[in-house]
């Protein structure tokens, strides 16, 4: 993503993501249902408490389980579904980042 102009900041799971955000502000927070530590669901609601200005992008095999569609609709997320290629993911950003 840094080679399509983003600055991208890793996070190994749910509970350092949390770290950074509390820490640095970002446009776009990026997570995955399933992580350790922290699943997407619970970094997301902590994150969001933080930063509510933060938009956010959900990518995940398994999202049923554990994101219902009410809760995507409700916070009008969008879930990009695994496997994904790097134009769906620049696509979605940009979606993402575009929403006001």
């Amino acid at each position: 993503m840094s080679q399509a102009g983003y600055t991208v900041v890793v996070a190994r799971d749910g509970l350092e993501a949390l770290t950074l955000a509390t820490d640095t502000s970002f446009d776009l927070v990026l997570l995955d249902m399933v992580m350790p530590g922290l699943n997407g669901r619970e970094a997301f609601e902590r994150i969001r408490a933080l930063r509510p200005a933060t938009k956010f992008l959900f990518a995940s095999a398994y999202a049923a389980d554990v994101l219902p569609a009410h809760f995507l609709a409700e916070h009008r997320l969008e879930l990009l579904p695994k496997p994904y290629d790097p134009d769906s993911l620049l696509r979605a950003i940009r979606r993402v980042l575009n929403e006001r």
